[in-house]
């Protein structure tokens, strides 16, 4: 069951893989492309943290064991060329999409935190998606 703080972690953890991927990109449009979908998750986890519990600190929110393996896959990946890392971005996209998806299922989340994600989070992150998908081909 996913609340608003694992929530946060999976943001926190997409940052990370960007930013670690972002200087080993040599097109100059997918860099642009890419530090936007940085700033939507920066955005999304100021508006996650709006939801999260008093006792959440940013010292705590630490993306965790997933985090740490996304950026070592993501700078792995970057070492083989661009559309290695990009591949390994989608990979970590596709995995905060199902993350939200879960997270709608809950049935004890904030009925506004559901709405949030089903309206703004949701198609956001299914655009970065198809956004790396048009890079990949």
């Amino acid at each position: 069951m996913k609340n608003v703080e694992e929530l946060i972690k999976v943001e926190l953890s997409a940052l990370k893989s960007i930013h670690s991927v972002l200087p080993r990109i040599k097109n100059s449009k997918e860099k642009e492309q890419l530090t936007s979908i940085w700033q939507d998750h920066l955005d999304v986890v100021n508006k996650l943290k709006k939801f999260a519990s008093k006792e959440f600190k940013d010292e705590e929110a630490k993306s965790g064991p997933w985090g740490a393996f996304a950026s070592a896959f993501t700078k792995g990946a970057s070492l083989f060329g661009d559309k290695t890392a990009l591949k390994a971005l989608k990979f970590g996209e596709e995995h905060g999409l199902n993350e939200y998806r879960d997270a709608v299922k809950n049935l004890h989340l904030d009925p506004q935190l559901k709405d949030l994600i089903q309206k703004e989070i949701l198609p956001v992150q299914e655009k970065h998606i198809r956004t790396i998908e048009n890079y990949l081909h």
